[in-house]
């Protein structure tokens, strides 16, 4: 073999190596930024861990005083709203430890209307910022923490949420609205949720929006707490370009 076609095989041979090298970088590329796509942003209510949220401390710190039993939560197996109301007088901590036995005989519907009966959901738009409001909602009661782990929870927040009737607020109706939507802005909802579900949302979210806008309402300063709630790179940013 003579030097020159020597010289030329050395040189296709060295091509062929930083081809492959930079076809295997591309694809190594290509895998990274579908994983990046396929990730589901933690959920807002994951931020804080449960073992430190204010219920699992005040149980320890009154457990003579927690309903422990079903019979203290349910009639006939459905909540009994007299038995756990503030109004019968009965201290306030009681309300914040449901047992896992009368969690696993309430559907996820009733379970919602629960929390969203429950004062910390009402005092929602009192604390310095949405996110010190949402921390208290989920740290001040279990029952949430149920609802989270429920396969059909995008589903029933998405009912709830499409059942609220888009009128001026007063403070309880915003704190209810703006939970909903918190819960509904996360990427593990988004998951739950079918395509027309989801352009229903975004539907609906438009429709609070505009109402508040009309009505000079700001919730923390936006009149959109779903807007506000939504994580960067969102699953939901597609339908809402």
């Amino acid at each position: 073999m003579n030097k020159s076609i020597k010289n030329l095989l050395i040189v296709v041979a060295m091509a062929a190596i930083v081809l492959c090298v930079g076809c295997q970088k591309n694809n190594s590329d290509i895998d990274e930024t579908k994983a990046q796509v396929s990730q589901v942003s933690p959920a807002v209510w994951e931020r804080s861990e449960s073992e430190t949220r204010t219920y699992n401390v005040i149980a320890k710190e009154h457990a003579d005083e927690l309903r422990k039993n079903e019979s203290d939560w349910l009639t006939d197996g459905k909540l009994d709203p007299s038995k756990f109301s503030t109004e019968s007088g009965e201290p306030y901590r009681v309300q914040m430890l449901m047992p896992e036995s009368v969690a696993k005989k309430l559907d996820t519907r009733e379970l919602l209307d629960f929390c969203m009966q429950h004062s910390s959901v009402k005092d929602f738009t009192l604390f310095n910022s949405w996110e010190e409001g949402f921390d208290n909602v989920v740290n001040v009661i279990n029952v949430f923490d149920y609802i989270f782990a429920r396969d059909d929870m995008a589903g029933v927040v998405y009912d709830a949420y499409m059942a609220r009737e888009v009128v001026k607020e007063d403070a309880t109706a915003q704190g209810i609205d703006s939970v909903l939507e918190i819960i509904l802005a996360q990427d593990a909802t988004y998951d739950g949720l079918t395509d027309e579900q989801r352009k229903a949302v975004i539907a609906k979210k438009d429709e609070f929006k505009k109402c508040r806008e009309d009505n000079d309402v700001r919730i923390y300063g936006t009149t959109s707490m779903f807007g506000a709630a939504l994580e960067s790179g969102s699953k939901w940013d597609s339908l809402l370009k």
